[in-house]
């Protein structure tokens, strides 16, 4: 399966993810849905971002594709959430990617959670 098939099929395609990529931890994007675009800078502040679970976001939240995000929680190392109106981010890591969704009401929070956990739990155990 390629990089791009995991976005569409593991992630877009359960209804849970409206737009996803996956990253490398260098913050080199391997697959994105169409029509979502994240400058660089981006991708790495996202990155970035995972190592304090996203706390260092809470004063001025985080921009992805051109849209501000608010900081809501996260977990050193592994995750963060964040939320703009009817639309939100998650973000989680393995060992070597990054996966990062969006998802738009009336998706909650975990079920974009729970999808992209599913698809970064399989990635670990190919070694990713």
């Amino acid at each position: 399966m390629s990089w791009l098939d995991y976005v569409n099929k593991q992630l877009i395609a359960t209804g849970s993810v409206r737009d996803a990529l996956i990253a490398g931890d260098d913050g080199v994007v391997w697959a994105q849905s169409r029509g979502f675009e994240p400058k660089p800078e981006e991708v790495l502040r996202v990155i970035e971002s995972l190592k304090d679970g996203g706390q260092s976001l809470a004063e001025d939240g985080i921009r992805v594709a051109g849209t501000r995000y608010i900081y809501l929680n996260g977990e050193p190392d592994r995750f963060f959430s964040c939320k703009r109106s009817t639309v939100g981010l998650y973000v989680r890591r393995t060992e070597r990617v990054v996966v990062v969704a969006l998802y738009e009401d009336p998706v909650t929070s975990r079920q974009c959670a729970d999808c992209v956990i599913n698809l970064c739990n399989y990635l670990a155990t190919k070694g990713f």
